[in-house]
């Protein structure tokens, strides 16, 4: 659970600095690809926590 953490803090503020450079105009397809994969991310860490809780 710790290694989910520590991906999503850096996906976070990966996303961070790509929203930042998608306001000044620049890398927004870097911007959207940080994004789709902090959304994935997201997808897998929850399917991680509904086989948890089955596996209880």
């Amino acid at each position: 659970m710790v290694r989910y953490c520590t991906l999503i803090l850096h996906s976070m503020q990966s996303a961070s600095q790509s929203e930042s450079s998608r306001r000044s105009g620049k890398n927004k397809q870097k911007v959207e690809d940080t994004l789709d994969k902090f959304n994935q991310l997201i997808e897998v860490i929850k399917m991680q926590g509904e086989r948890e809780e089955l596996a209880k």
